[in-house]
């Protein structure tokens, strides 16, 4: 884990072990001008690589109103 890019520890990604102890998941969150920037590292690090984009990104003002039928959450 050591030789992963430095990003990977600032991120506070989720690290979970494999069945094989030499062989870990790591899921995190990276900007996509970040991910072109870090491909050549993760390729020669990595057995494989999956990327998800997502549709959309809520605020999380934004989600407590619809929790709350579209009244502000009370604090």
């Amino acid at each position: 884990m050591s030789s992963f890019p430095g990003f990977l520890h600032s991120k506070r990604p989720t690290i979970s072990q494999l069945s094989d102890p030499d062989w870990f998941s790591i899921n995190t969150i990276i900007d996509r001008s970040e991910l072109f920037k870090l491909l050549p590292t993760l390729r020669k690090l990595a057995q494989g690589l999956v990327v998800h984009e997502p549709q959309q990104i809520l605020p999380l003002e934004q989600i407590g109103r619809e929790e709350n039928n579209g009244t502000p959450p009370q604090n």
